[in-house]
C-alpha cells in the first residue's frame, strides 16, 4: 500500500484482518486466540517505542501531529531535519521588523480583553526604541488601538503599525478607527444582512456588530458551533469574502484582505537587507495566522500546520501564547540601529 493516505490505510487494515483470516484457517489456529510466542512477550514488555517517542523533540511532535491531520507524509528524520534547517535561517537573519497576531499571542484569548504582560510591553519598547520596525495584525477592529494608546507612550503611535481586520486596513496606532474609520466593504454588508436571516444560527438573539471591513462571530454565539460555521460558509460562498478561524471566534472579511499585506509595510520601512519576523499562534490550515507564517521566519506561540519549511512553534509545552512570545523578543539581540538577531540558544535551549 505504499505510503498511503488515510483511505488506503483503511483498505491495508481490512486486507490485513482478512489476510490473517486465512492465515489461521491454512494453519487451524484461531487467530483470537493464538496463543503468545516468545517474541511476543518480549515486544509486550519492552519500553523502546515509549522510549522512542518520549526522545522526539516536542516541536517536532507537533509538526508530524498536523502532518497526520493534513494527510501529508513527512518522516520524523524529514522533519527533524527542516527545523534544523529553520533554526539555522532564524539566527543567521538580521531582522528590521516584527508582525504580530495580537489575540493568543500577544494576550491569551481567555484573557484577550485585559492588557498584555508588562513583560512584552517592556520589550516591544525596547525594540522600538532600537529602532525597529514594530506592527500587529489582528482580526479586531478598533478596540486593540483603543488599548495600546493607553499603555504605550505617545512617542510611539507613529512609530507602530497596526492592520486591522485580518489586514484589511493598516495605518499607524496614533489613528483612532472610530473616528477616521475605513471605506465599508458592500460584500460585509451583505454578509452582516444574510446571516441575521438566518433562523436558529445564534443563540439568545445575538447578531454580528456592524463593521467596514469585517465580521467578528464569537464562537459561543453559534447555537450549534460546527453545523453554525458550515450555514456561515454556505450563506456567503458567493461573495468575495474570505473566513478564517482563531481561537474564540470566526472572522468574516475581504477576500483581498491578508496579515501578509502588513508584513509587507513593514518591510518597506526596515533596515534595507534586513528581513522580517513573524510571530502567531494560530498557524494551522485555516488559522486566521497560517498566511502570516508563511514566509521564512513564520514562528508560531501555538498550532502549527504541516508545512516543514516554515510555522514552528519551538517552545515546550508550558511556554505557550503570550509566555512563548516573551521568550521570543527576549531572544532578540539589538546589533544596529533598527537591527536585531535571534539569540538562538536563549531561544531554543528550553524546547
Amino acid at each position: 500500500f505504499g505510503r498511503a493516505g488515510r483511505a488506503a490505510r483503511f483498505e491495508a487494515l481490512a486486507f490485513g484482518l482478512a489476510f490473517v483470516e486465512a492465515l489461521g484457517l491454512a494453519k487451524s489456529i484461531d487467530p483470537g486466540r493464538p496463543g503468545v510466542a516468545d517474541f511476543g512477550r518480549r515486544l509486550f514488555d519492552s519500553n523502546v517505542l515509549h522510549d522512542i517517542v518520549a526522545a522526539d523533540e516536542a516541536s517536532v511532535q507537533r509538526k508530524r501531529r498536523a502532518a497526520v491531520r493534513a494527510d501529508t507524509q513527512t518522516t520524523i528524520s524529514e522533519l527533524s531535519a527542516s527545523r534544523a534547517e529553520f533554526v539555522s535561517r532564524v539566527e543567521s537573519e538580521t531582522f528590521g521588523g516584527i508582525v504580530l497576531d495580537y489575540d493568543g499571542t500577544v494576550v491569551s484569548t481567555e484573557h484577550r480583553l485585559e492588557p498584555p504582560n508588562p513583560e512584552i510591553l517592556a520589550e516591544l519598547r525596547r525594540l522600538v526604541d532600537a529602532g525597529l520596525c514594530i506592527a500587529f495584525a489582528t482580526g479586531r477592529g478598533g478596540s486593540i488601538g483603543e488599548k495600546l494608546r493607553k499603555l504605550l507612550p505617545t512617542t510611539y503611535h507613529d512609530q507602530i503599525l497596526i492592520g486591522y481586520y485580518n489586514g484589511a486596513w493598516t495605518v499607524p496606532l496614533g489613528i483612532d478607527v472610530a473616528t477616521q474609520p475605513p471605506p465599508s466593504d458592500p460584500a460585509i454588508l451583505e454578509a452582516r444582512r444574510r446571516l441575521i436571516s438566518l433562523a436558529g444560527l445564534f443563540r439568545d438573539g445575538w447578531v454580528p456588530k456592524e463593521a467596514p471591513l469585517q465580521l467578528a462571530v464569537p464562537r459561543d454565539k453559534l447555537l450549534d458551533e460546527d453545523r453554525g460555521i458550515l450555514w456561515l460558509e454556505e450563506a456567503i460562498s458567493d461573495l468575495p469574502l474570505q473566513i478564517l478561524q482563531s481561537g474564540h471566534a470566526v472572522d468574516i472579511f475581504p477576500v483581498a484582505a491578508s496579515k501578509r499585506d502588513v508584513v509587507a509595510k513593514v518591510q518597506n520601512l526596515t533596515v534595507p537587507g534586513s528581513a522580517v519576523l513573524c510571530i502567531g499562534d494560530s498557524g494551522e490550515r485555516l488559522g486566521n495566522d497560517h498566511e502570516l507564517l508563511e514566509g521564512p521566519y513564520g514562528v508560531s506561540v501555538g498550532k502549527v500546520c504541516d508545512r516543514p519549511h516554515t510555522c514552528w512553534n519551538l517552545a515546550p509545552e508550558n511556554l505557550q501564547g503570550p509566555a512563548g512570545l516573551e521568550v521570543l523578543l527576549k531572544a532578540l539581540e539589538v546589533v544596529g540601529k533598527g537591527t536585531a538577531k535571534m539569540h538562538v540558544p536563549s531561544m531554543f535551549s528550553f524546547g
